[in-house]
């Protein structure tokens, strides 16, 4: 089945002149064939794996490997391994520049009154898919904290280097600031830093962390606004914020980009961002035992999340014996 879409590619030839590392002709090669179509559509809406593409696609393993091979050599997307799992997501710009610009303008013609309505339903029904499998990660998440709050405090010590940036993240947070703790869990921050003046909102997708939370506080618990809900989708009102903190807890998020993304519309202009991680690891016990979606995190990686989500002033300081962990600090634009 063929698509077809006009585009004018004379003058992004023309922009890109200096930068094209990519040929244009493998490009367009790889965006002529529906199943890399509806792959590139998918993976503009998150971060995938194979299993996940095969599943969303409906072809085999070694069908979706194919397409994603030839959309790689393209520049069009870019794999990244995390555990025994390579997650695949678009290009960016400053990586692939021509082929970032292609993907975005078939993108941006998904919702065109030119495509077919077959196409329109094909599209859709894979990004609905794709939702459901972003939705499923959390709820795997989710599941695991309501199993295991009780016991989370002592679980957690697995973790190498864990609280070691715990002096640093204290000393940043101004007394009177209104803060947001992403992923309170048990309140293991908020343990730290209350009682204080400034407005405090401590945010957990799960329930039974909260209650633990508030138990663990037990009377300090009444200066602190819970909710339990999802970091990608805040009950707070834009740039409401003046400095948000997530201690351990991304590499728990179904879609990390995005997560970044909300927190941005929260925070104040000059408002800031601290944020502990884990760095890229091999250790396969705490993404089994520990409910983690991602092995750790490549700080360069990060770093471009979170410009792409309107931060800068980004700066990394890393912790450990072995440089388990890094602390990213950053100001909203």
């Amino acid at each position: 089945m063929g698509v077809v879409i006009y585009i004018d590619i004379f003058k992004y030839i023309d922009i890109y002149k200096e930068k094209i590392f990519m040929d244009p002709q493998k490009v367009f090669r790889a965006l002529s064939d529906l199943t890399r179509l509806r792959m590139v559509a998918v993976l503009s809406h998150g971060t995938f794996n194979v299993q996940e593409l095969t599943s969303l696609i409906g072809a085999t393993q070694s069908t979706i490997s194919h397409h994603l091979k030839i959309l790689q050599r393209a520049g069009i997307i870019v794999g990244r391994k995390s555990g025994v799992f390579v997650f695949y997501s678009l290009s960016q710009q400053e990586e692939a520049p021509f082929a970032a610009s292609a993907v975005g303008l078939f993108s941006g013609s998904l919702d065109s009154a030119s495509l077919s309505a077959d196409l329109r339903n094909q599209f859709e029904g894979d990004l609905a898919e794709a939702k459901e499998i972003q939705e499923r990660r959390k709820a795997r998440t989710r599941d695991y904290f309501e199993a295991h709050a009780s016991e989370w405090e002592e679980l957690r010590e697995q973790i190498p280097a864990i609280d070691k940036c715990m002096p640093m993240i204290k000393e940043s947070i101004a007394d009177k600031a209104a803060l947001l703790d992403l992923g309170c869990g048990t309140g293991v921050l908020l343990k730290e830093l209350l009682p204080r003046s400034g407005k405090t909102i401590g945010i957990d997708s799960s329930a039974a962390m909260v209650r633990e939370a508030k138990r663990g506080l037990q009377s300090k618990s009444s200066s602190v606004e819970f909710h339990v809900c999802e970091i990608e989708d805040l009950p707070l009102g834009d740039q409401s914020i003046d400095c948000a903190v997530s201690h351990m807890v991304f590499h728990h998020l179904a879609d990390p980009a995005d997560a970044l993304i909300e927190i941005a519309r929260v925070l104040k202009s000059g408002a800031k961002l601290l944020l502990s991680e884990l760095a890229p690891h091999e250790n396969p016990d705490l993404q089994r035992e520990l409910a983690n979606l991602w092995a750790g995190f490549d700080p360069e990686e990060f770093q471009r999340w979170v410009k792409q989500a309107g931060f800068e002033n980004i700066d990394f300081k890393y912790f450990g014996e072995h440089r388990e962990v890094f602390l990213l600090t950053a100001t909203k634009k």
